[in-house]
């Protein structure tokens, strides 16, 4: 068996195994779907009418049941209409960026029972997948969406909501997530999120620009985070990138002034200037 590199064991160290899920993960999967397609305008007619999930547990031999995005939209304004409450999502919100995520919190609050809640969500704006790293370009925009879910579902009478979800079933407007159907829609979730043409894996960075396979990530001197190879825009090459040179101002640096193990020497090789790259200017090399 051949070895593989550092760069790919350290990577694969990173990457979510596909284990089975449980009954509120599958859902909220099921729910991302439902959110990416509503954003774009691409809901089938099946999706318009899916309310309500049925998730078979294997543990107790039964389907536990719980309202999909469009089942909470619908049950808030079924409710609303009937006059049995007043919910609304206000504008008391609140939005914490991350390093990789984003976390939205929201305020629904029933003025007819003088009750409200906070609902919170995450979204992960990069992730590791069995294909690969991608940048998930609906992150923020599902964990808005979930986060008002959240909130509208502390909020709803659950006797009223068991007998609608009842009905629903009977009138098929109901979805069940067995393996098959859950596999299928994190496939979809993750090819419809991911923004296009995004870094190529190190692997294929090391072989395409005949670097050592052998070497070595470095650690970022401002912040301590483990570097990775960026390609160039203009396509001349790569250099070595930081994820925090937008919040923390970190450099990049030029792969030959990285060494086989990691360290960063800063001796440019090359008969020019010592140079660094400037993330913020394109990846244009910039004079000391």
């Amino acid at each position: 068996m051949s070895k593989e590199t550092p760069i790919v064991e350290e990577t694969k160290k990173n990457i979510i195994e596909e284990v089975e899920l449980t009954a509120y993960e599958a859902m909220d999967l099921a729910d991302e779907s439902q959110i990416i397609d509503e954003i774009e305008g691409k809901l089938s007619p099946d999706d318009l009418e899916t309310f309500v999930y049925s998730f078979p547990d294997k543990t107790t031999g039964k389907n536990i049941t719980g309202l999909s995005w469009r089942g909470t939209k619908a049950t808030w304004w079924e409710l609303n209409k009937k006059g049995l409450t007043d919910m609304t999502v206000t504008n008391k919100m609140k939005i914490t960026q991350g390093d990789g995520y984003v976390d939205v919190a929201v305020y629904a609050y029933d003025s007819k029972r003088k009750i409200g809640a906070w609902g919170m969500a995450r979204g992960y704006t990069n992730q590791q997948t069995r294909n690969g790293a991608i940048i998930d370009r609906f992150a923020s925009a599902k964990a808005m969406s979930k986060s008002q879910r959240n909130a509208l579902n502390q909020l709803f009478p659950m006797e009223m909501v068991a007998k609608m979800i009842e009905e629903w079933l009977k009138k098929g407007k109901g979805k069940i997530l067995s393996p098959q159907v859950v596999s299928e829609v994190r496939n979809t979730v993750t090819q419809n999120s991911q923004v296009t043409n995004i870094y190529p894996t190190q692997n294929e960075l090391l072989e395409k620009y005949k670097m050592n396979t052998n070497q070595i990530s470095p650690k970022c001197p401002n912040c301590g985070e483990t570097m990775y190879l960026q390609s160039r825009k203009d396509g001349t090459g790569v250099f070595w990138s930081c994820k925090n040179w937008k919040t923390k101002g970190c450099k990049g640096y030029n792969v030959d002034e990285v060494d086989i193990d990691g360290t960063i020497t800063m001796k440019n090789n090359s008969q020019f200037k010592k140079t660094y790259v400037d993330n913020t200017n394109n990846g244009m090399k910039m004079p000391f």
